[in-house]
C-alpha cells in the first residue's frame, strides 16, 4: 500500500515539528489546568463568595498565574542565553591560553636549544 503525499507545490508535512507542536500545546493545556487548579484551591478558601465573584476571581488568579509563570520562563530561557555566552567566552579564552602557553613553551626550547648548541 503506497503513503499518501501531500498533493503537488505543496510542502512536505515534518513529522519532529508536528510532535514538537503538539508537545507544546499539551504542556500549556498542563500549565493551565495547573493554574486553574490552584485558582479553584484559593477561591474555596473563601466561601463567602457569590457564585459570579468565585468564578471572577478563579478567572483573573488563573490568568495572572499564567502570566507569572510566562515571564518566569522568559527569564530562563535569557538567563540560559547568558551563562552560554559565558561558557563560550570561557573555552575562548581558555583556547588562547593554551596556545599563548604552547607558544611560549616552544619558544623557552628554541631559545635553551639556541644557547645551549654553542
Amino acid at each position: 500500500m503506497k503513503s499518501a503525499s501531500p498533493p503537488p507545490g505543496l510542502p512536505t508535512p515534518d513529522p519532529a515539528a508536528g510532535i514538537q507542536e503538539l508537545e507544546r500545546f499539551l504542556a500549556a493545556q498542563t500549565e493551565y489546568s495547573r493554574a486553574r487548579q490552584v485558582a479553584e484551591v484559593f477561591a474555596d478558601r473563601m466561601p463567602h463568595l457569590t457564585t459570579a465573584e468565585r468564578q471572577q476571581l478563579v478567572t483573573l488568579y488563573t490568568r495572572e498565574h499564567l502570566k507569572a509563570s510566562h515571564r518566569l520562563h522568559t527569564e530562563l530561557l535569557r538567563q540560559r542565553a547568558v551563562h552560554e555566552a559565558h561558557d563560550l567566552l570561557r573555552r575562548r579564552c581558555l583556547a588562547v591560553a593554551l596556545l599563548i602557553g604552547a607558544a611560549g613553551a616552544g619558544f623557552a626550547h628554541f631559545a635553551f636549544q639556541a644557547l645551549t648548541i654553542r
